[in-house]
């Protein structure tokens, strides 16, 4: 009797066989399989966060990145592929045979190095970062410039400055009194604006006229800035141009004899149509912070 219900019980435990350690590993890892829908709310997940951790994502395997989009944006004005929070530790002044950037993630502390073609074939230097990543190169032989995304590789190439310097320097006098020269910039409504440093007039670098013999004329916006103070006190003020709320500003800080008070500031709106300047006298519950580069 002892020997038949053992043989029952093993029958009994046979007809529920325990899955093998290897084939619940199996299971739980195939993760090449989930569907389309939950790939992509996880993507957008990691899009919302980093877009380096986005291409890590698309990167694992091959299902993965048919349900999601690629991030190389080619006209780079997908503000969620950019890479935010990505610093470049490096202030544009390197060797010339320095062909890569190193990045530093200020949320994770992550660091990466990033090669880039046009620097490795020394034909573009670099000039600057937009607050958002992007790396801006200068073309040393065509004046040119290019926008480059460097984590997917993506380039935007822009006019070459040439046209634009040739605007203001026009002769050794334009040269000598640095013509060209800008004390503060904006970009705005696909236009770029500055305030030159020796006329402390308010021009139009971008884009420049198409004819020469009209493109200084056109440059010039506001050729009088009714800053209000003598000719002596206005060598020592300093202007920004700034946008607020849809609205380009020109903001002027202007010294003031007062221990407590050093600077006063003057606001004015700017119609760049028609090259108005009208005083603002309050800027609601907005704040602006200014600084000398």
């Amino acid at each position: 009797m002892a020997a038949v219900a053992g043989q029952k019980r093993r029958q009994a435990d046979d007809s529920f066989p325990i899955p093998s350690a290897r084939k619940r590993q199996a299971q739980v890892l195939d993760w090449a399989s989930l569907p389309p829908d939950i790939a992509v709310t996880i993507a957008d997940l990691l899009l919302a966060e980093d877009v380096v951790d986005y291409m890590s994502f698309r990167a694992v395997c091959s299902p993965w990145r048919t349900s999601t989009s690629s991030p190389r944006d080619p006209t780079l004005r997908d503000a969620r592929l950019r890479p935010r929070r990505w610093v470049a530790l490096c202030d544009g002044v390197r060797p010339a045979d320095a062909g890569e950037i190193a990045f530093f993630n200020t949320r994770t502390g992550r660091r990466l190095r990033v090669r880039l073609p046009d620097l490795q074939c020394h034909s573009h230097r670099i000039v600057g970062f937009t607050d958002d990543g992007l790396v801006i190169l200068f073309h040393k032989t065509t004046s040119a410039l290019r926008v480059v995304h460097p984590f997917t590789g993506v380039s935007l190439d822009l006019p070459p400055l040439a046209p634009i310097f040739w605007a203001f320097v026009n002769d050794m006098y334009s040269i000598a009194w640095m013509n060209a020269a800008l004390g503060t910039a904006l970009s705005f409504e696909g236009k770029r604006f500055g305030v030159t440093i020796r006329s402390r007039t308010l021009v139009q670098v971008y884009p420049p006229s198409p004819t020469p013999s009209t493109r200084s004329q056109q440059c010039v916006v506001a050729q009088t800035i009714p800053v209000g103070f003598n000719n002596d006190l206005r060598v020592a003020c300093y202007f920004h141009l700034v946008e607020v709320q849809g609205q380009a500003l020109l903001v002027v800080r202007l010294p003031h004899n007062d221990d407590w008070r050093p600077y006063t500031f003057t606001l004015f709106a700017i119609d760049t149509s028609t090259g108005k300047l009208t005083q603002v006298e309050s800027l609601g519950d907005c704040a602006l912070f200014l600084g000398r580069d």
